[in-house]
This record gives structure tokens, C-alpha cells and sequence, in this order.
């Protein structure tokens, strides 16, 4: 425990603490880029998708890095780019999968 901190409760879901959340702190997980996605820095201390675009290191807790818009546009692409075949697109299996996870993430 951290003075002055707060841990989010086990029964909550993650969309639900991010909407509350000043900063994330992992060690390397896809919570780093959700979290991103959510206009939520990280401070990333292993080997996590965002470790780039953020802080490595506890000190900037207070006052986290934020990612430019144009890094955050080049990270999509380059996942983007290993995410979905040609055919997946073309037959629009990547966009009904966007979706899908839209629809979950804002109830719609």
C-alpha cells in the first residue's frame, strides 16, 4: 500500500476503473494499451506495448507523460497492420470485430 493511494476494487471492470483512473501503473500487459486507448497514461516498468509512448519509471506518477497524438496514431497503424488479413478486411470481419468492442465498451 501507498499513502495516498488507492487501489481499485477486484469487482469492478477495468473500463470501469480506467474512467477514474489518473494514471495506470503495470508491469507489461495489454492494460497499458486499452488504457491508452482511453486517453489514460502508463507508466510501464516491463515490457509492455506502450513502454514507448510513457514513463518507465515510478517518479512520474504525479505527473504522467502523455503520448502525442501522432505516436499514438503510429502504435494503432503498426498493430493494425498485424492485427487483420487483407481478406478479413475486404469481407469487413475488422470492422464488425471494432464493433463489437465498441458496443461493449460504451453500452451501445
Amino acid at each position: 500500500p501507498l499513502a495516498g493511494y488507492e487501489y481499485s476494487p477486484d469487482t469492478d471492470k477495468f473500463i470501469v476503473q480506467l474512467d477514474r483512473a489518473h494514471c495506470l501503473v503495470t508491469y507489461g500487459s495489454n492494460a497499458c494499451l486499452e488504457a491508452l486507448a482511453h486517453g489514460v497514461p502508463s507508466i510501464v516498468l516491463g515490457d509492455g506495448i506502450t513502454r514507448p509512448l510513457g514513463s518507465t519509471s515510478l517518479k512520474h506518477v504525479e505527473r504522467p507523460l502523455f503520448p502525442t497524438g501522432t505516436d499514438t496514431f503510429r502504435l494503432a497503424c503498426d498493430l493494425a497492420y498485424s492485427q487483420w488479413t487483407t481478406d478479413e478486411m475486404a469481407e469487413g470481419t475488422c470492422w464488425q470485430n471494432l464493433l463489437e468492442v465498441m458496443e461493449r465498451q460504451t453500452g451501445k
